[in-house]
């Protein structure tokens, strides 16, 4: 699932700007999207192509499938922690949207009072 950033907002004349680094926290998304999205496929076709694996007995066959496991399960924990913090940089944005609209209204009410 890719992460879509939140518009920047307008800033209102008066107001305060909210420091946030925009382009650094959409490349940073773009990026962890991307790697998201490209180590699913290579897992995906790595469980299509072990599927194929059928008639291979013994020592070597056991200690594929315990380095399958734990390189697998450490994958989609990779993955996780991608999507986390791609998740985590877009809910940091949102809130530097909302504080935004919160200095423009302070600024809209101190130019022309509350109404």
């Amino acid at each position: 699932m890719a992460h879509e950033m939140p518009a920047r907002p307008v800033v209102a004349d008066g107001a305060a700007v909210v420091d946030f680094p925009w382009d650094a926290a959409e490349a940073a998304v773009t990026a962890l999207d991307a790697a998201v999205a490209e180590l699913s496929v290579q897992a995906e076709g790595h469980a299509l192509l072990r599927s194929t694996i059928t008639d291979w007995e013994g020592a070597f066959r056991d200690e594929h499938d315990d380095a399958y496991y734990r390189l697998s399960t450490t994958l989609w924990g990779v993955l996780g922690q991608l999507s986390f913090r791609a998740g985590a940089i877009v809910a940091a944005a949102e809130e530097a949207v909302e504080e935004q609209l919160r200095r423009n209204e302070d600024a809209r009410l101190l130019q022309t009072g509350p109404h």
